[in-house]
């Protein structure tokens, strides 16, 4: 049996669903919390801040952990100042830590993200936490090379 229904995350405004994904969904409005999980990824990976928005808006958890990672820690991989911004702003927290106990400022760091790593000091970034491999952020912009982050 298929149906239409609205969708209460994301940008489609309307998807087709069987039953058994009316079973697995997650109350809002026949999205399930994969879905939801996967938009909020996708937009913090983009820099969609309308999306981030809407997201929030509906009452979407995106400050969660999804498929091992977080938005914030999407947002700052892909460079997403402004979405790191916005997710922060928006009761992200700033040491969150990924499945790999990465805070989003081991992430920064990495990535050779300055601005960002300014973003996340200011904002009071542990800057002691070690991942699992026993690393500090500084550890790994020393191990990157990235002389703009050690220096700070």
């Amino acid at each position: 049996m298929q149906r239409r229904v609205s969708v209460s995350c994301g940008s489609d405004t309307e998807i087709e669903e069987t039953q058994q994904d009316v079973a697995g969904s997650s109350g809002t409005n026949g999205v399930t919390s994969q879905e939801c999980a996967e938009n909020v990824l996708k937009a913090a990976a983009s820099g969609d801040i309308a999306e981030l928005s809407r997201l929030v808006a509906q009452g979407v958890d995106i400050h969660s952990t999804f498929h091992k990672t977080t938005a914030l820690h999407t947002a700052i991989k892909n460079n997403q100042g402004v979405a790191a911004e916005f997710l922060l702003l928006n009761g992200s927290k700033v040491n969150s830590l990924d499945d790999s106990m990465n805070s989003p400022l081991h992430i920064a760091s990495a990535n050779a993200h300055t601005l960002i790593v300014c973003q996340l000091m200011k904002r009071g970034a542990d800057q002691h936490l070690k991942n699992s491999n026993g690393e500090t952020a500084l550890d790994l912009a020393v191990e990157g090379k990235h002389a703009d982050i050690v220096t700070l």
